[in-house]
């Protein structure tokens, strides 16, 4: 299992809301910058800015993420670093679920 998004970044990601049932994260990172590997689960992301990084998962792969601002997108629990490759701040909210 990998290290918790706030644990392993908490410059980058900050708790907004946190109670039995969600929690949501804030999520900026620079450009040019990379989050450490980290894990979520199952979350919905909304895009507060036009958003380009490149995932990098636990085995090597990468998978390159766009999204604009005001777009939204779920994926299931993940493990991954985040790199920004674009030339300005991603800005996120993360809405983590709890089960």
């Amino acid at each position: 299992m990998h290290e918790d998004a706030v644990h392993a970044a908490p410059k980058m990601y900050k708790t907004l809301l946190e109670n039995h049932r969600v929690r949501v994260l804030e999520a900026r990172v620079k450009a040019g910058v990379t989050a450490p590997m980290h894990s979520h689960p199952g979350s919905v992301v909304y895009f507060l800015s036009d958003t380009k990084v490149k995932f990098i998962f636990p085995d090597g792969k990468s998978q390159l993420v766009e999204g604009k601002a005001g777009d939204v997108m779920w994926h299931d629990h993940l493990a991954h670093a985040v790199e920004d490759v674009a030339n300005h701040e991603a800005h996120v909210l993360i809405i983590e679920l709890k089960h």
